[in-house]
């Protein structure tokens, strides 16, 4: 068949591109191929879009590849990088690479129409970023074109590489490419980022598994972008990676090459500086602003630092996208808001761009967090307090970088302010990092000098308290004792800090050796709440009440702490009363209320993300279970509880009323078990139990019968997920993963994890296996009888 150019009749000059064996590794990117490839089956027009270095030119020809190999397709690559940004540059590199003679007189664009319009091809338009940006009033060249071999080329299919989308509406499927992912896998497997290290290191000094936590860190930072990962695995033939991660504090300069296979990018700082090229001068002073951000923001937060700075950008949520749309920045939602961050190395030029106004920008930043802070200690105890947590969450790489200017700039009462107003929101305790939270008080407070000041002495208060709720009594005390010794060097009309009085009594109840001595501290504690009016004072009354009240006095101040927590609608702090109402209820109840209690407030935990409190709910509901006689299944969720206390740094036997019920429920659990087998459950559990599984097992729990009545529980230390998916297979070793999946209603991947678990746990081998392992068992009940 022939196809007509102008007047005159040409042959079908399409060739497609030369199959080449891979000369190198491609790592990763399932997900973004398998989503290409299904958005290419619905619609015409694909847009690869990221930062330059994030590898979207590889992911274009792995696709293609893929498409080749697989389905047959024709591909043809057109490489922009080079091409002059008008309309006859475009034009001309298209009508190059199909080997057309342009003589006509004919359009160009009408000759690549009638040319194209009977074939069928993946057409791949390489690094197009500077051909879709308009300049001096003129649409942008690449759009138009597209645009119109869409409309008369039915056959075709075309993928685009560009910072930018097209931005043609309606037709163009935009994939944002992400950098490799880093974080560590918890299993054998390497992180992405990894993959590429150890297969780009050069020969001579290949990566060394002693050497994958320092060079997951080097990843980390610059964020992952595959270029900047090649460039600095190359340089380990001539580097140490410490001297590699100690260079990447100015990655633009460290990360520069003459290799031929990065002729488009001899360095990071070009690689930038292209994408800098193609902004205007406003977008130029945002990109300035906005990288004085170590983390993520929000809208608002970058509004106030550029109004703060004095620069003019229009609309600040237009101008944001603007720079999404130019991959400056990346964009995901979270919880209905939307969040923006930049990747390292786009974050290092801003920083160098524009020194002055970026020094404006980082007065303004500490300004803006300064007021998160102290809206934060405001405002956290109320129906918005998981809003606050998250917030606060996503913006600690922001309040720590505030707290340090502030410290670097002689402000060290308004970093020590910082500091304690994010104390004062138990954001700390939320996410599990208590720790943190002290130092971050120490810091602020060595930087005091010999200064004294009501501020310092609520500081080492509230450092103590931390202290002492993690079950570190030595620290608290010391905290507790410097605290004192600073009021005194105030004047004698000083008040008395509330903080200070919190802190004292919550110690004298949590450190008390002596039962009879920590009951005094109820009703000390109970009348500070009062008058006070401090939730969390009141919580802590509730839980010392639990502990060491008598029946009606216990659960006065349980039911009011709960009753004045459901009126305020903080979900944290009922979950927390609803955990001091099920401990009254173990000692003054039934086990089937304090249960109820304590999945209802386990269940809000998990919700809400919480990570302190399932750490305890979990506790006492192993505690409640034991006393209800399954010592078996109570076992296995104090082995959940301790993993999670040991992952938020807590030492119980620090905490004097925890330890006293704790010791009488495990001993009840040994005499009923024996010592050999509680220690033989309790590492199983350890070991084969995430926990996601212990907390499915804690909300399964039916309300608890009778002491020692039998409960069937799955044997080998499974789930009862995992325990459905061996008997599945038991009954017909032939279901596929989809299958499984299909049965149980859950999602495939769900299904392929529960399976490999319980492999593990059963140490079978084939899907056939199980059917002889779950013939082997036997019947095993709660209370560990045969």
């Amino acid at each position: 068949m022939s196809s007509v150019i102008g007047d005159q009749p040409q042959m079908p000059t399409v060739r497609p591109d030369v199959p080449l064996a891979s000369i190198k590794s491609f790592v990763g990117r399932e997900r973004e191929l398998d989503i290409a490839e299904q958005a290419l089956a619905r619609t015409r027009l694909v847009t690869f879009k990221g930062p330059a270095g994030v590898g979207k030119t590889s992911l274009a020809h792995q696709l293609a590849t893929r498409m080749e190999d697989r389905d047959g397709v024709d591909v043809v690559t057109v490489e922009l990088a080079a091409v002059e940004a008008t309309d006859a540059g475009v034009e001309g590199a298209l009508v190059k690479r199909f080997g057309l003679l342009n003589n006509s007189d004919t359009v160009t664009t009408v000759q690549l129409m009638r040319f194209l319009r009977d074939q069928h091809l993946l057409l791949v338009l390489d690094n197009a970023e500077h051909l879709v940006v308009p300049a001096g009033g003129e649409a942008a060249p690449l759009p138009k074109l597209v645009r119109a071999l869409l409309g008369t080329a039915p056959g075709v299919k075309i993928l685009v590489t560009s910072q930018f989308r097209l931005g043609i509406g309606g037709a163009e499927y935009v994939l944002d490419v992400p950098p490799l992912s880093c974080a560590p896998t918890g299993d054998d497997t390497l992180s992405e980022a990894l993959q590429l290290v150890r297969d780009r290191v050069p020969g001579s000094k290949p990566l060394d598994t002693a050497e994958h936590e320092i060079a997951t860190r080097a990843c980390q930072a610059v964020d992952g972008i595959p270029l900047a990962v090649e460039m600095m695995s190359g340089l380990r033939d001539a580097m140490t990676w410490p001297e590699i991660l100690d260079g990447l504090q100015d990655p633009l300069n460290l990360l520069v090459t003459d290799d031929a296979e990065h002729t488009h990018h001899h360095s990071l700082h070009a690689a930038m500086r292209l994408t800098h090229e193609l902004l205007d001068e406003p977008l130029h002073n945002l990109w300035a602003v906005l990288s004085v951000f170590p983390g993520t923001f929000d809208a608002d937060a970058a509004t106030a630092v550029s109004e703060g700075t004095g620069i003019k950008v229009g609309h600040p949520r237009r101008a944001l996208t603007s720079l999404v749309h130019r991959s400056v920045l990346t964009q995901e939602e979270r919880r209905g808001r939307s969040w923006y961050a930049m990747v390292a190395p786009i974050r290092h030029f801003g920083i160098h761009a524009n020194a002055d106004l970026v020094d404006r920008a980082r007065i303004a930043h500490t300004e803006h967090f300064l007021e998160v802070a102290r809206r934060a200690a405001e405002q956290w105890y109320g129906p918005d307090e998981v809003e606050w947590m998250y917030l606060l969450d996503t913006h600690m790489p922001s309040l720590r970088t505030a707290v340090r200017h502030l410290l670097e700039h002689a402000e060290p009462c308004q970093a020590l302010e910082l500091a304690l107003n994010l104390c004062l929101t138990r954001y700390f305790p939320f996410a599990g990092v208590l720790t943190e939270g002290r130092r971050l008080l120490e810091t602020c407070l060595e930087a005091q000098g010999d200064t004294a000041s009501i501020l310092i002495v609520q500081a080492l208060a509230l450092g103590a308290w931390t202290a002492t709720i993690q079950g570190k009594h030595t620290v608290a005390a010391a905290l507790l004792e410097q605290a004192d010794h600073h009021l005194a060097r105030l004047e004698p009309d000083t008040p008395r800090p509330e903080a200070l009085d919190y802190a004292e009594l919550a110690y004298a109840f949590i450190t008390e050796r002596d039962p009879a001595r920590a009951r005094m501290s109820v009703l000390a504690l109970h009348e500070h709440a009062r008058r006070t009016g401090d939730p969390m004072a009141y919580l802590f009354a509730a839980i010392d009440a639990g502990f060491h009240a008598d029946r009606r006095t216990a659960y006065d101040i349980a039911d009011t702490h709960l009753a004045n927590a459901t009126h305020s609608g903080a979900p944290w702090v009922i979950s927390w009363a609803l955990w001091a109402s099920a401990l009254v209820e173990h000692h003054h109840g039934t086990p089937a209320k304090a249960l109820e209690l304590l999945q209802q407030a386990l269940r809000m935990q998990v919700d809400m993300g919480d990570t302190w409190g399932p750490a305890w709910t979990l506790w006492l509901i192993a505690v409640v279970t034991a006393h209800a006689g399954n010592h078996l299944v109570a076992t296995q969720l104090f082995a959940g509880a301790w993993a999670r206390q040991r992952r938020t740094d807590v030492v119980i036997e620090g905490l004097q009323p925890w330890l006293r019920v704790q010791t009488r429920a495990v001993l009840a659990c040994r005499a009923v078990l024996g010592d050999r087998r509680f220690e033989i459950e309790r590492e199983q559990a350890d070991l084969t139990l995430s926990y996601e599984d212990v907390v499915e097992l804690a909300l399964s729990l039916p309300s608890p019968a009778a002491a020692g009545e039998a409960t069937d529980l799955p044997p080998g230390g499974l789930s009862r997920r995992e325990y459905d998916i061996v008997r599945l297979l038991a009954a017909d070793p032939a279901l596929t993963n989809p299958q499984l999946a299909a049965r149980l209603h859950i999602a495939r991947r769900s299904a392929e994890h529960l399976l490999f678990k319980a492999r593990a746990k059963t140490g079978v081998e084939g899907r056939d296996g199980f059917t002889r392992w779950l013939a082997e068992q036997p019947h095993t009940t709660e209370s560990g009888r045969a």
